[in-house]
Parts: structure tokens; sequence; C-alpha cells
């Protein structure tokens, strides 16, 4: 890894707002993400723009821009996935808030000035707004429902089973020091929704406050993790184990909402059977269920749709062969 760029010196004034933007090969996208910054009505912040090994020319695109703007710092490293680029600028931030924004991503000009005026005037440890999210195609769709959560983890369970952040990570705002008294990190090792994990444990220790505006753009790519059409199981696979990592630190700081989080564990498990055999991928879907034969025997004993149960228990029960029907019941 390489030292940010010399203009960001200890000695600095400290800002109001890190900015933290994971980079990687988005030399074509990165300068208008960062333009969005610069245009916000808040300019009290810096930007950290992580380049986590790309091969075109991003660095060079973001370092030409911070040339002419000293609240920007180019930080360089081996590529080691969009956990370990966020995780590099969360330790170099300065800021007394943490905010994200992707590289490909756009804020409206009035995001940083609506998030600060609600944590300042709440005094809340984590605020949240509304993202419109763009498909490659034209369509619009807004990240969450119209009813506002403003409560703790199991708050944000639907229906008892399934997690549903009602927020997109390009529209948060965090008070630095919350996230380094508890040591919250993006996890190591998976391929997609990262930030997921990180967000359960921070809804584990704050009750978040939202600002029901939307102030982001998220720009769907095609090809990208979340992209149905390519979905594979090796990309989604984690999900479920994932709550194990994370369980420890839910049952320490929010032991309440523990029992539910598992639960909901259980679900994803369940869910990874039926996509992973609507795909076609029926031998992948057969080993999980051999592998976390466990994890979806407590599905069933807990409090889900009485249709889901049932058709996770005819799953467990029948040969292979026969559940390609049955996910199709």
């Amino acid at each position: 890894m390489t030292k940010p760029n010399e203009k960001a010196k200890p000695g600095d004034r400290m800002p109001r707002v890190s900015v933290i933007m994971p980079a990687y090969n988005v030399a074509e996208t990165v300068g208008a993400s960062i333009a969005s910054i610069q245009a916000q009505s808040c300019q009290d912040w810096e930007l950290i723009v992580v380049d986590d090994g790309s091969a075109d020319d991003t660095a060079a695109h973001v370092m030409a821009v911070a040339e002419q703007d000293e609240r920007i710092r180019l930080i360089r490293q081996e590529n080691g996935g969009v956990s370990a680029a966020r995780n590099a600028g969360l330790a170099a931030a300065r800021g007394t808030y943490i905010s994200f924004l992707d590289a490909d991503d756009l804020w409206r000009d009035d995001a940083l000035a609506a998030l600060l005026q609600c944590a300042e005037e709440t005094q809340a440890d984590f605020v949240y707004g509304r993202t419109e999210e763009l498909f490659s195609d034209g369509r619009k769709a807004i990240v969450g429902s119209e009813r506002a959560i403003e409560g703790y983890v199991e708050d944000f369970l639907y229906a008892v089973t399934e997690l549903r952040l009602t927020f997109h990570i390009s529209a948060v705002f965090i008070k630095t020091v919350l996230i380094r008294e508890y040591e919250i990190v993006f996890p190591f090792g998976v391929s997609n929704s990262e930030d997921t994990a990180f967000f359960l444990q921070l809804l584990s220790v704050a009750r978040p406050v939202c600002v029901p505006r939307v102030l982001s753009i998220y720009m769907r790519r095609e090809g990208s993790a979340t992209d149905e059409a390519l979905w594979r199981p090796s990309d989604w696979e984690w999900q479920a184990g994932i709550f194990d990592r994370i369980l420890p630190f839910v049952r320490t700081h929010r032991p309440q909402a523990a029992d539910i989080l598992s639960y909901s564990q259980t679900y994803l498990a369940y869910r990874f059977v039926l996509r992973a055999l609507r795909h076609g991928f029926s031998i992948e879907a057969a080993e999980y269920i051999e592998r976390n034969r466990d994890v979806l025997e407590r599905f069933l004993q807990g409090n889900g749709r009485w249709r889901d149960r049932l058709k996770c228990r005819l799953l467990l029960c029948a040969p292979s062969a026969l559940r390609n029907i049955i996910v199709k019941l």
C-alpha cells in the first residue's frame, strides 16, 4: 500500500465529514462521482478515494482532480475487494462523520447538508436518506419503502424472517467515534452485499434517523453481482453463513435481536436453495442442502409463512430429481 497524497497533513483542520470512495477500474465514471461531491452545498468534507489495484487510469484521473482540490486524498493498494478498500478508508478518515459513495454513483447537491442537519438536530449517531436506483434500460426504482424505519436491527426484519434494509450505502451518515468504539468493519471474503454485515452490526448499537428524501443515485450496472440474469451459487452461498460472523457481536450488544436474526439466517438459506434450483443449479442446491441441513431444519421450527415451511420440508425430504418440481409449487 502507498501513502495518501502529500496534501493530507496531520496538522490540517479536521473536516466535518469523511467521504469514503472505493474505486476499481472506474476511470470512466469516477470523475462524475467526485464532481457530485464537489457540488455539495455543504463543503466541509474530505474525500478519501481508495484505488483497489485498478488496471486502468482510475488513479490518474483521481490525482488530476486532487491536484486542484486539497480536500481529496488518494490511497492506492493491491486489489483486495471493496471491503478492504472501504476499511482502508475508514482507517484514514479524520472527519466527525463518515459517509460513503461508490465511484459510479452520484449525490444530489444537498445530500451532505441534509444528512448533517438531521444528525445535528437529532443528535443521532446514524442517519440515512433514500436512494434512486437507475437501471441500464432506463428503469428507475426507489431503494426502501416509504415507511421510515428508525429502530434497531430487529425492526428491519420483515414478516419475522426476511431482512430488508431500507437504505443504500450511498445515503448514510455515521459518527466516526461509533464505528471506532465498536470496531465495526466490512467483512472480507464476500463477493457482494458486504455492506449488509456492516450495517447489521451498526444497527445493533445505534438507532438510525431517516431523512425521507432521495439524496443519492445508485447506478445499477449490467453484469454486476446483483444482476439476476447472471446469478451464480458461488456469489451468494456466503449470505446465510455471514450471520455466523456477526451473531456474536449482536448477542453482545443487542441480545434481544439475536434469536430473530438467527432465524433470518435460516430464511436466507431456504431462499438460496430456491434460487439455485430455479437457475438450474441442481447439483449445487443438493450439496448445499446437505451441508446446511441443520440450518434448514431450524427454518421449519420458526414463524415463517406456512407455504415456505412446507416447501422447505419437501425439499429436505425429496430426492434430488423431484426438487425441481417442488420449487415450482
